[in-house]
């Protein structure tokens, strides 16, 4: 495949909910260990700050641009990396599922709120109405949160507004009972992401934390990481270790657009 190939961490952090200041902690040693291992672009989980479905984000989240997401900005643009970090987002008297999209050089360029959020936590979150594209300094960069990629009509549109790479914010969760022996974690994702590369041409990464889900209708449910990297013709590029904190960096390619 013609094109190019970048570097990328999917940093499986701990998200531990509620515990926002904790949670950035372990995002800001992230963004450090990612750029020590040579990574270009870093994504980080969904709601890393409060964790997805946590009531707490109710009364804990903040606007975007806020101080949490400034912390990320300042530490990534110090190390030089692309970053797309998942953030609970204050906006009036709503609560977004959403994520940010910060440059190399610590600008936050870029923002997306949750289309396909998932039945169990829409009575926290409102509903995202937006895509975009964004300009990077590896590409042209979309932004999607765990479920939206699960409608391929949001890969495809992205795809066709130039997007090169998509960037993906995710926590995938589990019942109890899930064996991962008997049945490995991922092969819905490997399948929407594989077809949307090979359709489109379009590279995807990933990053789920790792953790457990407190409040609503999934409460104790662990997240399991399994964070998945796919080149740009389908095959794939990194996959992150189940049910542990875990860095996986990966050379990602992907088809370079015009200009």
């Amino acid at each position: 495949m013609n094109g190019r190939c970048v570097r990328v961490a999917l940093g499986q952090i701990l998200v531990e909910p509620g515990r926002a200041d904790d949670n950035i902690g372990r995002a800001l040693a992230a963004i450090d260990a990612a750029a020590a291992a040579g990574a270009e672009v870093l994504v980080l989980p969904e709601c890393l700050d409060f964790g997805w479905a946590s009531d707490a984000a109710g009364s804990g989240a903040e606007p975007i641009p806020g101080p949490r997401a400034a912390l990320l900005a300042a530490r990534a643009g110090a190390a030089g990396i692309v970053l797309a970090a998942g953030f609970s987002e204050r906006a009036g008297d709503q609560i977004y599922n959403a994520a940010i999209l910060i440059d190399r050089d610590g600008t936050i360029i870029g923002q997306h709120r949750k289309i396909n959020e998932l039945d169990v936590a829409r009575s926290l979150y409102a509903t995202g109405a937006k895509l975009e594209v964004f300009d990077t300094s590896i590409g042209r960069v979309g932004i999607a949160i765990c479920a939206d990629l699960l409608l391929p009509e949001i890969g495809a549109a992205l795809a066709a507004m130039g997007a090169e790479i998509i960037l993906s914010p995710s926590a995938w969760a589990v019942p109890d009972d899930h064996d991962e022996v008997i049945t490995p974690y991922g092969g819905e994702w490997r399948s929407a992401y594989g077809s949307l590369a090979r359709q489109c041409g379009v590279a995807v990464a990933a990053a789920s934390n790792v953790g457990r889900i407190e409040g609503g209708a999934w409460h104790g449910r662990p997240i399991i990481g399994r964070s998945l990297a796919v080149h740009g013709d389908g095959a794939i590029a990194g996959l992150a270790a189940f049910g542990r904190e875990d860095l996986s960096v990966c050379a990602l390619r992907y088809r370079q657009g015009p200009g």
